[in-house]
């Protein structure tokens, strides 16, 4: 497989790193939720994809790459149809102008991808956008003094920014995991980039953690079997279980700590314990990353024996730092179970534990009222109204928490036979290149099982990535079918 259009590779490395670096501009963009960073978005990747086209880059020509854009096309076109008869015409418009993003990002991905120069660094890049995001994120905890962020009644100790909510945020840290692990495991790319990769596990793993989404944190078992069911290589589990172990130390030392935990104190009790945190997390990923080395010496064929007598000072700091994370989490702080989380209830750690949630009424609701206009919905953006008039308590909501029963009653049998269209065509996909990009086919079985639970729809940073993959798995395609 080689350039599609040599003459041009510069304008496709260009539009490539433009697509590739979407998802985290959109995330710094209050994750892309508000109707300016989605129209602007929107207009810039129109605008790449039209310059793409006129430089004379092929469209696609498989059929089934074709039904996969027509499904997310007739989606979209049905959701501007729908402001007709929605009953709140600003939120139906936003919504399909969130839609015309999904699709210009598709299209381009599968006009500029096609070079699979640019397509091997999707993985990576996407890596790298979320450990970005999580670097920034956990910086608003550990480092409250030198990174300023807004505050929330309604997030409590979850850590929301700067995706503004913490169920994308994390969301997205699960992306993260899993493309990490999926490169660290990869022994085609060089050592000191899989060290890297698993460097950053630890940081994904404890912003996950922070965000204290149920969804997510459940999700990410679902991206895992999906990971180590498409790459088959025993190199995978190896780099999930440093990162695990690593991450999993990392997390359980930051709980003992009230102020990084739960927001239990004041400011100089964060600020404090925000930079005891901040060194374990840089000590967690050190040694994360020299596991991704051992096990890469080892597999090799070195003894554990062999390597660890020519790294000796790594043994020992590696050793100090097990015991002394063991000392903490047996013997250090602990969470004061007296004390309340700062703002709404179930917003601490203790939402962890359990199932209560405002979701089974925003179902119920959604169901009963599927029947109204079962055909066509009830107009995109209708649940707002449906909810205030319906609601049995005093819970401000905009959406279901449900990308397919959202669909149903919106945009009714039309609008979900779309959707599952969408979703059908580009699971084919994936599944049929899934061995070859295991990283993309994790991340979008993550989102197709983690959108039935919350509103990932409504916010394009952490649905980017997923278009992004299937129009990776479609570039494939392509140029499979070309060259066949």
């Amino acid at each position: 497989m080689t350039a599609v259009l040599p003459r041009h590779h510069w304008l496709h490395a260009g539009a490539a790193l433009l697509l590739l670096a979407s998802p985290t501009l959109l995330a710094f963009h209050d994750g892309g939720f508000f109707a300016e960073a989605t129209l602007v978005a929107g207009l810039v990747a129109w605008a790449s994809v039209a310059v793409l086209a006129l430089s004379g880059s092929p469209l696609p020509a498989a059929r089934i790459v074709w039904a996969c854009v027509a499904a997310l096309a007739a989606l979209t076109a049905w959701t501007a149809a729908s402001i007709a008869w929605s009953p709140l015409k600003d939120q139906a418009l936003r919504d399909a102008e969130r839609g015309s993003l999904y699709l210009a990002l598709l299209v381009g991905g599968l006009l500029v991808l096609r070079d699979r120069r640019l397509l091997r660094f999707v993985e990576p890049a996407l890596a790298l956008g979320a450990t970005v995001v999580a670097c920034y994120a956990l910086s608003t905890r550990l480092l409250p003094d030198l990174v300023e962020t807004a505050t929330a009644p309604a997030a409590g100790a979850r850590l929301w920014q700067p995706l503004t909510y913490w169920n994308a945020l994390g969301l997205l840290m699960t992306y993260g995991v899993l493309l990490v692990i999926r490169i660290a495991g990869d022994r085609s790319w060089p050592l000191a980039m899989r060290a890297a990769a698993s460097g950053a596990g630890p940081v994904l793993l404890l912003a996950l953690y922070l965000t204290l989404s149920r969804g997510a944190t459940a999700a990410i078992a679902v991206g895992g079997v999906a990971l180590f069911v498409a790459a088959r290589r025993r190199a995978i589990v190896d780099a999930a279980v440093v990162v695990a172990v690593c991450g999993g130390a990392l997390i359980a030392a930051a709980s003992r700590f009230n102020a990084v935990d739960s927001l239990d104190g004041d400011a100089s009790d964060l600020s404090r314990q925000g930079l005891v945190v901040l060194v374990l997390l840089l000590a967690a990923a050190t040694v994360s990353a020299f596991g991704a080395v051992a096990m890469a010496r080892l597999a090799d064929g070195e003894t554990w024996t062999g390597w660890l007598a020519r790294r000796r000072p790594v043994a020992i700091a590696s050793a100090a730092l097990v015991i002394g994370l063991t000392v903490l989490i047996a013997f250090g702080p602990g969470p004061n179970t007296d004390s309340e989380p700062v703002g709404a209830g179930n917003a601490g750690p203790g939402r962890l534990r359990t199932l209560d949630s405002d979701r089974y009424a925003y179902w119920r609701v959604a169901v009963d009222e599927l029947t109204d206009q079962p055909l066509r919905g009830l107009g995109s953006g209708a649940f707002a109204t449906v909810w205030r008039q319906e609601r049995d308590r005093n819970v401000r909501a905009q959406d279901v928490h449900s990308l397919y029963l959202e669909t149903a009653l919106e945009l009714g049998l039309v609008g979900l036979l779309l959707l599952l269209a969408f979703i059908a065509t580009a699971g084919v996909l994936a599944v049929r290149y899934a061995g070859a990009y295991p990283g993309l086919a994790a991340v979008a079985a993550t989102w197709t099982v983690h959108a039935a639970w919350d509103w990932d729809w409504q916010m394009p940073a952490v649905t980017a990535p997923v278009v992004i993959a299937v129009a990776a798995f479609g570039a494939v395609h392509e140029e499979t079918v070309r060259h066949s």
